[in-house]
């Protein structure tokens, strides 16, 4: 039984949480997940495109920290481990199943901006756009659309990025300028084809 009331172990930091799994209290996993398992499992969803392998996906993550626990040192940051390991499990699923890939999470963020539809016309339209940012993104090499993908629709730091990536800080930032001068480039020439 945990020394600290559920209550007051979403208080913890993840390193305290991670500890405290650590020391073999099972009771500082449920914090861990309630806190990452939805920003985990959106940030492999744009890398599968496809909301159950997503979800899987996310499980074996958390599983692999939990098998892990005995091994944590919090010399690290918590959250760069963590995407991390739901990095490489995205990158192995897309790597193995390329040929199963489907819708993009790239479609909401475009149909947030975009606004209600009014007519069939711009229904289409809107969809052969959507089309063409995904299939843009999808074109760019592995390490331009990863950091792409965690820094626009994950919401991480150049830091963290490049802690997950393993890279300096410098790379992730030519990695993503020259992902971005790609995508205008590409949904440019898509406009006028």
């Amino acid at each position: 039984m945990s020394a600290y009331p559920i209550q007051l172990t979403v208080k913890l930091t993840d390193v305290e949480l991670m500890l405290g799994l650590k020391s073999g209290d099972h009771e500082f996993l449920e914090p861990i997940l309630r806190r990452h398992r939805l920003p985990v499992t959106q940030f492999i969803y744009r890398h599968v495109h496809n909301a159950a392998i997503a979800e899987e996906l996310a499980q074996e993550v958390f599983f692999s920290i939990y098998r892990a626990r005995h091994r944590y040192e919090p010399s690290a940051n918590f959250t760069t481990w963590l995407y991390r390991i739901a990095k490489n499990r995205a990158m192995n699923w897309v790597r193995d199943n390329r040929h199963t890939r489907n819708q993009s999470s790239l479609d909401l963020v475009v149909l947030k901006k975009a606004g209600p539809l009014s007519t069939p016309e711009q229904q289409l339209l809107r969809g052969a756009y959507l089309k063409g940012i995904r299939d843009a993104v999808d074109a760019l090499p592995d390490r331009q659309r990863n950091a792409v993908l965690m820094h626009k629709f994950s919401g991480l730091g150049y830091a963290e990025i490049a802690s997950i990536m393993e890279c300096p800080v410098t790379t992730v930032k030519a990695l993503i300028n020259r992902a971005y001068s790609s995508l205008r480039k590409s949904l440019a020439d898509g406009v006028h084809n």
